[in-house]
């Protein structure tokens, strides 16, 4: 085995390189690094999502009452019975109704969303909710959408059914 060894009996110290002047710039950059985080922090603060503002049907109407949701889902129904609009029309606000709900419940803004941005929302803590959510909307889009004579789950509908889906939806909402 062949080793080497290092003579270190002529070493000597090299003469100070400014460590103050180094010790300064360190600092400096620490310095602004954490007047940056500050600042970015701030700024993602201010940038949260604006809560929906509650929408309340009367007087004493609360955006947490479910009872008041469920009376809104009966009237598109007694006013689809009465002849006041077609299937479809009924459909669209079963389905606006269902977004309403879940932007009045979760604070997030939902009345233009389609189902593939739906489905593209994160599902977090409050997965049960977003996916039935996603499947209410997912059921009535064949009714509101298809054409009745090619595709089944269209003809097979009803509007008192569809309704039934929203019921559901908002009573299982946690």
């Amino acid at each position: 085995m062949n080793t080497m060894a290092l003579d270190v009996s002529d070493l000597h110290p090299s003469a100070a390189l400014g460590d103050v002047p180094m010790l300064w710039t360190v600092f400096a950059v620490a310095a602004v690094a954490a007047v940056a985080c500050v600042v970015a922090m701030a700024l993602y603060g201010r940038r949260r999502t604006r809560r929906a503002p509650a929408t309340s049907a009367g007087a004493h109407a609360q955006a947490g009452s479910t009872q008041q949701w469920l009376a809104r889902v009966d009237d598109v129904v007694s006013q689809y019975d009465a002849g006041e609009f077609p299937a479809d029309e009924a459909y669209a606000r079963l389905a606006a109704l269902a977004r309403e709900f879940a932007a009045a419940h979760s604070g997030c803004a939902l009345s233009t969303s389609t189902l593939r941005e739906l489905e593209r929302r994160p599902s977090g803590g409050t997965a049960a909710n977003w996916d039935a959510l996603r499947l209410t909307i997912a059921a009535l889009y064949p009714p509101e959408f298809a054409d009745a004579a090619t595709n089944a789950e269209a003809r097979d509908a009803s509007v008192h059914t569809a309704a039934g889906w929203v019921g559901d939806f908002m009573e299982r909402w946690r």
